[in-house]
């Protein structure tokens, strides 16, 4: 049987969901769900062959969270005798279904679906993904990461959607309110749009984010700071990486 040294896993995490990936085990003809990952290859660093796998199989390029779990395989008889799980969030591309990268192995497994599952779902969950991703719902909910709701506050006006960002003066760009007695505590039309990752100077975030959209009887605190941007204005300022993608995905919606 061929043998590797160690496979390198990763949970991709947006908007509370995860990535798996759907597996042909050809010669058997199962299929089976599991996360992106794959054999790390000589000269690579585990967090090398780990975002090389990430995009080769999923087209996402990722940023890798200082967080990752070491392992021995759960499957008796692995090719591999070490594996090497990873959290990270994506940062650029397109989530589609990817190929199986490794030449020996192609003619045992094929990639053939992709899905988002919910992070804290267990149904339809086998054993070893349950058994992967557990510890990480443990240490995502510990105080190692900072807990904060955002808020993607928007407004109609003359048919426009208006969109409220907040400025911060030390990494000179805009992002979405986070004081939550900086919005009104009453609203009307909400959507939550699930977590997101990330990290900044050394301290990791779960970002709750929250979508408000004002009717014309709302109003806002006054105690509530920022600047009302039209999309088409959002070229023209430097915007927070995961306020970008949660803004784009919401135009792309209307």
């Amino acid at each position: 049987m061929l043998k590797r040294d160690t496979r390198v896993q990763i949970f991709i995490v947006e908007g509370g969901k995860y990535v798996l990936l759907k597996h042909h085990d050809i010669k058997k003809n199962l299929y089976f769900w599991g996360v992106p990952g794959g054999g790390r290859e000589n000269g690579e660093t585990d967090e090398e062959a780990a975002i090389r796998e990430a995009y080769e199989e999923t087209g996402l390029k990722i940023k890798l969270l200082p967080i990752k779990i070491e392992g021995v395989p759960q499957i008796k008889n692995s090719m591999y005798k070490r594996v090497v799980t990873f959290l990270a969030y994506s940062i650029d591309g397109k989530a589609q279904v990817g190929i199986e990268p490794e030449p020996e192995l192609k003619q045992y497994y094929e990639l053939v679906d992709m899905k988002w599952k919910d992070f804290y779902d267990d149904t339809g969950l086998d054993d070893i993904t349950y058994n992967d991703i557990n510890p990480f719902r443990h240490i995502i909910d510990s105080n190692k990461f900072i807990k904060r709701k955002e808020f993607v506050v928007c407004k109609m006006e003359d048919n426009i959607k208006r969109y409220l960002l907040d400025y911060d003066e030390k990494k000179l760009e805009f992002g979405f309110i986070h004081k939550e007695n900086s919005v009104v505590l009453k609203y009307k039309d909400s959507e939550a749009l699930g977590f997101f990752l990330s990290e900044n100077e050394g301290n990791l975030y779960k970002r709750d984010i929250i979508y408000i959209v004002l009717d014309e009887n709302e109003k806002l605190n006054e105690e509530c700071t920022g600047k009302w941007f039209k999309y088409e204005e959002l070229d023209k300022i430097k915007l927070e990486k995961v306020c970008k993608k949660i803004l784009e995905k919401l135009n792309k919606k209307t």
